[in-house]
């Protein structure tokens, strides 16, 4: 099933590698240009700061959850750094100054640890960078928490420019395993040798780790995205028990029809259709067979797909 996505969208998907670096590039030549041409005191943590971003974060929902959290830590560290370097002028006790930055460090390491621990791990970077051990001047340490901010601005928005979508890798990913799978079931019969393609091993690995982004991208929460990944699961260990077994599942030509129409809305622009799917028999009347096992999977997955609309609007 050919996707409908538009081209360019098209072309940034099949080279993520390549757009993600040319935008990186770009974004440290427009770094190096702010440098040269505003020339910022304490500069190099621009590009220092727009690189721990991006340079690790291909999709436009993590960058945008990064960046965010990189923001909030920086405000908070640079806060606290500017209001140790002002007590050290006022009070001038080193000593003092020294408690205070372990202190605040030792709280940001016992937040560090859980959830939102990213954004207390960049808390206390920021605080060091602004506020070093608490010699340098105010100004000097308001100049660094500029040059960080500008580099957490700068990678959000190149973010948004020709941004790669998570939820395109997730879908794509996602029609790949119904399609190998509708391939898989189609060849089965009497003398027909198990395959050697294993779709449950890769295909939610694969998944697993989009999760996150695709929720921060559309707004579908992760628990939607688990069912999801959950019906998928007893979908494909069915199609693989029937491979490694040499049985054909029951209601093959039925099975084989409902993993083009999920595939078919997954490669196109909206997933309106599978509200309207035929439904299959429920768990209760279900005999304990393959080709039930692979049919109700297939049923709950149309039904958890077909309630995150959100997952074709981006």
């Amino acid at each position: 099933m050919a996707s409908l996505m538009p081209p360019i969208a098209r072309l940034r998907f099949r080279h993520p590698k390549v757009v993600h670096a040319l935008r990186v590039a770009v974004g440290v030549l427009i770094c190096i240009a702010i440098s040269i041409y505003i020339d910022p005191p304490y500069a190099q943590w621009i590009t220092i700061s727009f690189l721990v971003v991006t340079a690790g974060l291909q999709h436009h929902g993590n960058i945008r959850r990064k960046a965010i959290e990189r923001a909030l830590g920086t405000l908070i560290g640079a806060a606290v750094g500017v209001l140790i370097l002002g007590q050290q002028q006022l009070i001038g006790l080193s000593v003092l100054t020294y408690l205070l930055i372990a202190a605040a460090s030792a709280v940001c390491a016992y937040y560090a640890v859980g959830k939102g621990g990213y954004t207390a791990l960049l808390s206390a970077i920021t605080l060091v960078i602004v506020a070093g051990h608490g010699t340098e001047p105010i100004d000097e340490g308001l100049w660094r928490a500029v040059n960080v901010i500008i580099g957490v601005a700068l990678a959000l928005a190149l973010s948004l420019a020709a941004p790669l979508y998570a939820t395109w890798f997730w879908r794509e990913t996602l029609a790949d395993a119904l399609r190998q799978s509708a391939e898989l079931v189609r060849g089965m019969g009497p003398g027909a040798a198990a395959g050697d393609e294993r779709p449950l091993d890769t295909t939610l690995q694969q998944l697993r780790p989009l999760m996150p982004s695709v929720s921060s991208e559309t707004g579908v929460p992760v628990s939607a995205l688990e069912t999801i990944q959950r019906n998928l699961r007893l979908v494909l260990a069915g199609v693989e028990f029937s491979l490694l077994s040499g049985t054909v599942p029951e209601h093959r030509d039925e099975i084989v029809r409902r993993f083009e129409a999920i595939d078919a809305a997954l490669s196109g622009t909206s997933g309106a259709a599978l509200a309207t799917a035929p439904a299959v028999a429920d768990a209760a009347t279900a005999r304990d067979e393959t080709g039930d096992q692979i049919l109700l999977g297939l049923e709950g997955l149309r039904i958890a797909l077909a309630g995150a609309p959100a997952l074709w609007r981006v």
